[in-house]
C-alpha cells in the first residue's frame, strides 16, 4: 500500500512540477528495499516508470513529440531501476545466507567447546584415578601385606618382628594419609 501511494504522490508532484522527477530514484530504491522478491520489485518498478512517464507527458501536454522525448529516459530509468533492484536483492540474499552460515558456525563452535570440556573432564577423571591407584591403593596394599606378616609373626611368637611390622604399618598409613591430603589439596579449586 505504501509503495502504491508513494507512486501516486510522485505522479502528482511530477504533474505539477517537472523538476520533481529526480525523486523517482528515491522511490525506486524504496520499492526494491521493501519488496519480497524480484518479480514484485520489477512489477512495481514498471508501474513507477509508467506512472512517472504518464505524469511527465501530462505536464508536457500529451503530444507525440513529448512522448518520443520522454520514452528513452523512461526506458533508461527502467533498466537502471531493474539492475539496481536485482543487485539489492542479491546483496540481501547473500547477507541472509551469511547470517545463516554464521549461526551454523556459532552452533558448531559451541558444540566443539562442549566436546572439549567433556574431553577435559574425562581426562581429569582418568588422571585422578591413576593418582589414586598409584599412591593410595599401593599404600593400602603395603599396609595389608605388613599386617598379614605381623599376624604370622605373632602366631609364631615373634613379638619383636610383629612390633616392627606394626610400626611400619603406622608409618605407611601416615604416608598414605599425607598423600591423600595432598591429592585433595591439589584438586581443590
Amino acid at each position: 500500500g505504501y509503495r502504491l501511494v508513494m507512486i501516486a504522490c510522485l505522479m502528482v508532484m511530477i504533474g505539477i512540477n517537472q523538476q520533481s522527477v529526480f525523486l523517482m530514484f528515491i522511490a525506486s530504491a524504496q520499492i526494491w528495499l521493501l519488496c519480497e522478491d524480484v518479480r514484485e520489485g520489477a512489477a512495481l518498478s514498471l508501474l513507477l516508470v509508467t506512472g512517472v512517464g504518464a505524469a511527465q507527458l501530462w505536464n508536457a501536454g500529451w503530444g507525440w513529440e513529448a512522448f518520443w522525448n520522454i520514452l528513452p529516459w523512461m526506458l533508461v530509468s527502467l533498466v537502471v531501476s531493474l539492475l539496481f533492484g536485482i543487485w539489492i536483492e542479491k546483496v540481501i540474499t547473500q547477507s541472509q545466507q551469511r547470517a545463516e552460515l554464521i549461526e551454523q558456525l556459532e552452533s558448531a563452535r559451541d558444540e566443539l567447546n562442549e566436546a572439549h570440556h567433556s574431553a577435559g573432564v574425562m581426562a581429569e577423571r582418568e588422571r585422578m584415578a591413576r593418582e589414586i591407584h598409584d599412591t593410595l591403593a599401593q599404600g593400602m596394599t603395603s599396609i595389608v601385606m605388613l599386617a598379614q606378616t605381623a599376624a604370622v609373626e605373632l602366631r609364631r611368637g615373634g613379638t619383636d618382628g610383629a612390633a616392627a611390622r606394626l610400626a611400619a604399618i603406622e608409618d605407611t598409613a601416615r604416608e598414605n594419609l599425607a598423600e591423600a591430603r595432598a591429592l585433595v589439596a591439589a584438586f581443590t579449586p
